[in-house]
């Protein structure tokens, strides 16, 4: 943030919030480009495979807004984490 932009935040309950006086706001013809400088914007989500050898363990998928969700695989007969196990750990988180 540069020097004397935080007199525009005011913190609310869900975090800080920032309002611009309209005197510091222009239209431009181009759209601005939002996000870190060189960081990649997805077009569609992407989908990574996490094994354990030849076993999958997970599933994760990253969202094109940057969100990523991880999807645990449970097979029957598992002994070290059946189904039952597995429920309890989603339950407690």
């Amino acid at each position: 943030m540069a020097q004397g932009d935080s007199k525009f935040l005011r913190k609310t309950d869900s975090g800080y919030r920032a309002v611009l006086p309209a005197h510091l706001v222009r239209l431009a013809e181009q759209p601005a480009m939002v996000g870190a400088p060189g960081q990649v914007k997805l077009t569609e989500p992407q989908v990574e495979v996490i094994r354990k050898g030849d076993v999958v363990e997970a599933i994760q998928i990253t969202c094109t807004c940057g969100k990523k969700t991880v999807l645990r695989c449970v097979y029957a007969g598992d002994a070290q984490n059946p189904p039952a196990q597995i429920a309890k750990q989603g339950e407690a988180r």
